[in-house]
């Protein structure tokens, strides 16, 4: 009878096991190694504010924000500004999408000196873009997440959540990048916090049906159940 709960108990074990590998994970979502463990970065050349891991207490200074992580005590900043237009980018390969973790949830923070030179500079945009795990070479879906409008100021959002829905995304391994689009040189200061990025599973995500490794677990625990019924019947009567 131990052989057969000691069976099940093995067949229970793998189940969790085959989950945890299949699913998707965030490594470091909140920053707090102090780095960019688990992360890829891509910065601009010469930018106004370069992309680090910072605790919290740092402003870039013209009136902009101090950051202040919403899980922890550090986050992941840059300038959203440079000398050089282009790309800021933090991404990760996240595994393969399933329906356990395909929503992605993340706080986020800006603020913006878009009004203060002559004319009307170009929109910043930031979007949550989804490639196929392992390059940028395949682009599969593209989230927008805000819009820093030209011509205005914003020196604080004040905290920000978002959420994104990865379900069309189930059965592929992907990578998710916080890109940040500056399109001009040097048309006003800014800055940009995001901590706390995390998967898990959407409202919408089906409730899975059992494996056929939990099959075998209640089959066995069925079977050593049967068992005692009739070792009890025959105990009464003898009786």
């Amino acid at each position: 009878m131990r052989a057969i709960y000691s069976m099940a108990a093995c067949a229970l074990v793998l189940i969790a096991t085959a989950e945890q590998v299949q699913g998707g994970m965030i490594t470091n979502g909140s920053f707090e190694t102090g780095d960019f463990s688990g992360w890829g970065i891509v910065d601009l050349s010469q930018p106004f504010v370069s992309l680090e891991v910072r605790a919290d207490g740092y402003s870039p200074s013209w009136g902009l924000f101090f950051s202040e992580a919403t899980d922890g005590n550090y986050s992941a900043t840059h300038g959203f500004d440079g000398i050089d237009p282009g790309t800021i980018r933090i991404f990760q390969d996240i595994g393969v999408v399933d329906p356990f973790t395909d929503l992605l949830t993340f706080d986020y923070r800006v603020g913006w000196l878009l009004g203060i030179f002559p004319g009307t500079p170009m929109d910043r945009n930031l979007n949550l873009n989804v490639y196929q795990s392992g390059s940028f070479g395949t682009l599969l879906g593209s989230h927008h997440v805000m819009t820093l409008p030209g011509g205005t100021n914003n020196t604080d959002s004040g905290n920000l959540s978002g959420m994104i829905d990865l379900s069309s995304y189930h059965g592929q391994a992907v990578r998710i990048s916080f890109d940040a689009h500056v399109p001009e040189s040097q048309t006003g200061p800014a800055f940009f916090q995001l901590d706390d990025v995390q998967l898990s599973a959407s409202s919408a995500s089906p409730v899975p049906e059992p494996s056929s490794l939990a099959l075998l677990g209640i089959g066995i625990a069925g079977i050593g159940a049967a068992r005692r019924r009739r070792r009890m019947k025959q105990q009464d009567t003898i009786a």
